[in-house]
């Protein structure tokens, strides 16, 4: 019955999280020699806590609130920058921005892959990201000329549609095209000049959409990066988003006991990353 295929479900859940970093893994799978795409975004979902100081009889109070379950990807990518087929991607997620990359590096440390040919970090312009991606990797033995950091370009294209409102209506159409080139050169320079032409008496220094591109300026490289057939964009998360979370976990009258969601939407990202065998075989010889 239902309660009981949720009491089994809870429970493979928990072996899971208990082994995480090795239990969707194949036996000496490694990404020595690859091209490795890691991949971080925020998802959505609501989650059910109890009032305990309002329970009555017969009813118990809850709030929904929203929170972001964070989730990374880590796949391959072959010489013409496309997803590698042979390799399954992995998907995990946390709530906290520390445990997100505490998991993430204890995945990485297992793959060695500090022996990966070259290594490229995408993601949005979160703070919590970037103060976290590059630290880590060279903590892990990764060369720093093997890093490629890359602000997504879909993002950043968010970004410069939000700087428009600000522009004189007469200059919307010439700053916009000018300045889509600019980002796509990766030129901050012309940028900051475009914006200052289309925006008179506009203080830089505290225009919070051009510091999102000054903070930002050595990830949108983007000829550098589609000459080395390497992505730009953060499509490989944003799907897995929609796919692992938006679609089971986001559901409209849905809401998740926050002890349990994060253990369902790691099996499921399992599922759907094609490992559940390796899942199943490493929890049995784990259990044996």
């Amino acid at each position: 019955n239902s309660d009981r295929t949720r009491s089994l479900s809870l429970a493979l859940g928990e072996a899971c999280i208990l082994e995480r970093s090795s239990i969707q893994l194949g036996p000496e799978e490694s990404l020595e020699g690859k091209r490795v795409v890691i991949a971080i975004d925020g998802g959505r979902t609501r989650t059910r806590v109890y009032k305990e100081e309002e329970k009555t009889e017969g009813n118990r109070k809850f709030d929904t609130p929203w929170r972001e379950p964070k989730l990374f990807v880590i796949t391959t990518i072959d010489k013409k920058g496309k997803i590698n087929k042979q390799d399954l991607p992995i998907y995990d997620c946390s709530f906290g921005d520390d445990e997100t990359f505490e998991i993430l590096e204890q995945y990485l440390r297992k793959l060695k892959i500090e022996k990966a040919k070259d290594v490229q970090f995408i993601a949005d312009g979160a703070p919590w990201i970037w103060n976290r991606a590059k630290p880590m990797l060279l903590r892990l033995g990764v060369k720093k000329q093997k890093i490629t950091e890359t602000l997504d370009y879909y993002h950043a294209m968010e970004h410069l549609n939000e700087l428009m409102i600000y522009v004189e209506q007469d200059q919307k159409d010439s700053i916009f095209k000018k300045l889509k080139q600019a980002l796509w050169n990766g030129n901050l320079s012309k940028i900051k000049r475009l914006i200052v032409k289309g925006i008179p008496g506009v203080d830089l220094k505290e225009f919070t959409p051009y510091k999102y591109f000054a903070k930002n300026v050595k990830r949108i490289d983007y000829q550098s990066i589609k000459g080395k057939n390497s992505p730009i964009g953060s499509g490989v998360v944003e799907s897995a988003i929609r796919r692992v979370i938006n679609l089971r976990f986001k559901s409209p009258s849905s809401f998740w006991y926050p002890e349990n969601v994060e253990k369902l939407i790691l099996m499921r990202g399992i599922a759907l990353s094609g490992r559940w065998e390796i899942m199943i075989n490493n929890l049995t010889k784990t259990k044996n």
